[in-house]
């Protein structure tokens, strides 16, 4: 798997359009529901939606909508496209039509994976960007808990700096984030870090800059490391985000 494509180094461009979608969950091997919905925002890379009950990070659905060939990863000619995805966030939201749930979902294929036919409970994560051009996933030893800061599934181009004496600049490398939250983020990079080290992170994206710890590390190959980073001090204008992601138009 090449984590480090083309696409993985921004963010998607999502378009504000509402595409009838039926969404399906699976509660057990036995127990399903569906729901009809309408997109508040799409990509080739995720979608956005209101749905009526709460979702669980982490898990998976599936998704059948007419989306726009040139947002299509494979069935360019078919009526209705089908890719699964798995949830990213769930926050509770006021519509029109009354209470609801804003989910972000990440696209990880056409297919979905033999643990989750094997059980549909299982949770999953994001490790990258694929060959095929959509969200690599594997599974979770224990579901997502709920966290202090909401997780959203974004790749931002970032460059993390580890630093000397005196905090001057001693190496410094290119990164992307797997997900971002106010107050940390995970990023997958080449630069060697140890645990409980402080780098300095740094993106574009509102021209962001705040020195991280480094909260654990697991090495993908031995020239590339997924770093989980907490930020020091600053938090990251995650409202911001969101709104690029329905402007655009995804615990």
């Amino acid at each position: 798997m090449n984590i480090f494509t083309r696409d993985s180094h921004r963010l998607a461009k999502r378009t504000p359009a509402a595409i009838r979608t039926v969404v399906r969950i699976k509660d057990n091997e036995e127990s399903s529901w569906t729901e009809n919905v309408a997109t508040v925002s799409v990509s080739s890379l995720g979608a956005g939606f209101h749905i009526s009950s709460k979702c669980d990070v982490g898990c998976l659905l599936s998704l059948m909508m007419p989306l726009p060939p040139d947002l299509r990863k494979y069935d360019q000619e078919k009526e209705l496209y089908r890719v699964w995805g798995v949830v990213q966030h769930c926050s509770p939201v006021t519509t029109k039509e009354g209470e609801a749930f804003y989910v972000g979902v990440a696209f990880i294929g056409k297919h979905s994976p033999a643990s989750y036919q094997a059980d549909p409970r299982q949770s999953y994560r994001i490790l990258g960007i694929s060959d095929a051009g959509l969200w690599a996933i594997e599974e979770m030893e224990q579901p997502f808990v709920s966290r202090k800061f909401p997780r959203y599934a974004v790749a931002l181009d970032v460059t993390l700096v580890k630093l000397g004496p005196k905090k001057r600049p001693v190496a410094e490398a290119k990164a992307v984030t797997e997900n971002v939250s106010a107050g940390g983020a995970s990023v997958i990079s080449h630069l060697e870090t140890e645990v409980n080290e402080r780098i300095k992170f740094q993106t574009e994206f509102y021209k962001f800059s705040s020195f991280a710890l480094v909260k654990n590390k697991q090495v993908i190959d031995p020239e590339t490391y997924r770093m989980n980073l907490e930020f020091v001090k600053k938090k990251f204008p995650v409202k911001e985000l969101v709104l690029a992601f329905e402007d655009e138009a995804v615990d």
